[in-house]
C-alpha cells in the first residue's frame, strides 16, 4: 500500500488524522497508555501484510513505520477532534445531507442573535477534519451548486483550546520564557532526580501566558484554509434542536460565528498562548522538555499564571 491507500484503510476502521502525507494519526478517546498499545498492536496485525515496523521513538510509546508511512496513536481530546467534537461534526454532516435529501438544494443559514453567515444552493456536506496538512482547520466541507466549497471549523460551547502549539510558536515562546527566567520572572529548573530518554525534565514556575499579535490569531483561528467569504468557525454544541428546516433554508441556531479575527478582539474567544508543565512533553522547537506551549481562548488565564513578553 502506498501513504493514500494506507490512509483510505484506517480511515474505514478508526477515527484518523492526517498529519502530513507521510504521518497520520490513530485518535483514540481512552488516552491510557495500555489503550494506546493495544490500538497501536491492532494497527500493527491489520497492517501485518505490508511489513510494519515499531520504532520506539518520537512519542512515549512509538510509532508504527509502513514504508516510508509514520503512524501514531495518540489521544483524541488533545488533537482537538475528541469524541464529543466529532459527534459535533456529524450532527451538522447529517442535518445537512438529509435536509438536501429530502428537500433537495438548500440554503444553509447559520445565525447568532445579532449576525448571520449564509451558505446558498447548498449540494452535499462532508467531514473534512482529518486533514490538517499544512495548517487546515477545516473540520467540516459544504459544497455549492457552482463548485465552490466552503470551510467550517467547529468548537463546542466549552471549548477553551484552539491548538498544541509547539510547532507554531515554540522558537518564539523558547526566547521570551528565556528572557523572563533571566529577569526573574519565572523560574525554570529540571525536575530533581527527575528525567526521560535519559534527559532532564524541567518544571516551569508560575504557569505563564502570552498575548497573541494579529498575525497569530489568524493563523490559530482560521490557519490556511479558512477565509472570510468562503468560511467561518462557528462555536456551539450542535444538538436536534439547533437545527430548523423553513422555506428551503435549514437554520442553524449558533454561540459564535467567527469570520475575522476582529470578532474575537476584546471578547473571551480571543487567541492567548500558555506555556505549562506537561511531564510527557518533548518539543524540540520550545526545547525543554516536561513543558509545552498550547493556544488557548482568553477565559482560560487563571489568576496563578502570569503574563509574559
Amino acid at each position: 500500500m502506498d501513504s493514500n491507500e494506507i490512509y483510505t484503510f484506517l480511515e474505514s476502521k478508526f477515527s484518523i488524522r492526517k498529519k502530513s502525507n507521510v504521518e497520520f494519526r490513530v485518535l483514540v478517546e481512552d488516552a491510557s497508555t495500555s489503550n494506546r498499545i493495544e490500538t497501536m498492536n491492532t494497527v500493527r496485525q491489520l497492517l501485518k501484510k505490508e511489513g510494519v515496523e515499531h520504532k520506539l521513538e518520537k512519542s512515549s510509546i512509538g510509532y508504527l513505520l509502513v514504508n516510508n508511512t509514520r503512524i501514531f496513536v495518540k489521544p483524541a481530546a488533545l488533537q482537538g477532534h475528541g469524541s464529543t467534537g466529532i459527534r459535533n461534526e456529524l450532527e451538522l454532516v447529517n442535518k445537512i445531507n438529509k435536509t438536501i435529501k429530502n428537500h433537495g438544494i438548500s440554503n444553509v443559514v447559520f445565525f447568532t442573535s445579532n449576525t448571520e453567515f449564509n451558505i446558498n444552493y447548498c449540494i452535499e456536506a462532508k467531514r473534512s477534519g482529518a486533514d490538517t496538512f499544512g495548517r487546515k482547520k477545516a473540520d467540516v466541507d459544504i459544497s455549492v451548486a457552482n463548485g465552490m466549497i466552503f470551510k467550517i471549523s467547529l468548537k463546542k460551547d466549552n471549548s477553551d483550546y484552539w491548538e498544541s502549539a509547539d510547532s507554531y510558536y515554540g522558537k518564539k515562546a523558547n526566547r521570551l520564557l528565556k528572557k523572563a527566567v533571566k529577569k526573574g520572572i519565572v523560574k525554570l529548573e529540571p525536575k530533581p532526580n527527575f528525567f526521560k530518554n535519559g534527559k532532564p525534565v524541567y518544571q516551569i514556575d508560575p504557569n505563564v501566558f502570552i498575548e497573541s499579535t494579529m498575525e497569530e490569531k489568524q493563523a490559530v483561528i482560521f490557519g490556511s484554509d479558512i477565509k472570510p467569504d468562503s468560511g467561518a468557525v462557528i462555536k456551539k454544541t450542535l444538538i436536534p434542536e439547533s437545527f430548523k428546516y423553513d422555506a428551503g433554508h435549514l437554520k442553524i441556531n449558533c454561540s459564535n460565528i467567527i469570520r475575522r479575527v476582529e470578532d474575537v478582539l476584546g471578547t473571551n474567544n480571543d487567541v492567548i498562548f500558555g506555556i505549562t508543565n506537561s511531564k510527557d512533553r518533548n518539543s524540540k522547537t520550545l526545547g525543554f522538555q516536561g513543558i509545552r506551549v498550547r493556544a488557548f481562548t482568553k477565559d482560560r488565564i487563571t489568576l496563578k499564571m502570569i503574563e509574559i513578553k
